[in-house]
């Protein structure tokens, strides 16, 4: 998945990149082995960010500031 602009779908990553002077909230997930799903929302400013697993991504959005939700980004 490779977007600048706001985006939502179903994406699976190990690695996120921002390549934006912006900051970018992410909300993505995993199913775990009992079916059910675990889901997340993180804040990456410019650069890599890793996963230690492989996630689905549902939701990307852009943010000039650090949306006030996130204690770090």
């Amino acid at each position: 998945m490779n977007t600048d602009t706001d985006w939502s779908g179903s994406a699976a990553a190990f690695r996120v990149y921002n390549g934006t002077s912006r900051y970018a909230l992410v909300e993505y997930g995993e199913t775990l082995a009992d079916g059910s799903v675990r889901e997340y929302e993180s804040c990456f400013s410019h650069g890599w960010n890793y996963f230690t697993r492989t996630f689905t991504i549902t939701d990307v959005s852009f943010s000039a500031e650090k949306p006030p939700s996130q204690q770090h980004c």
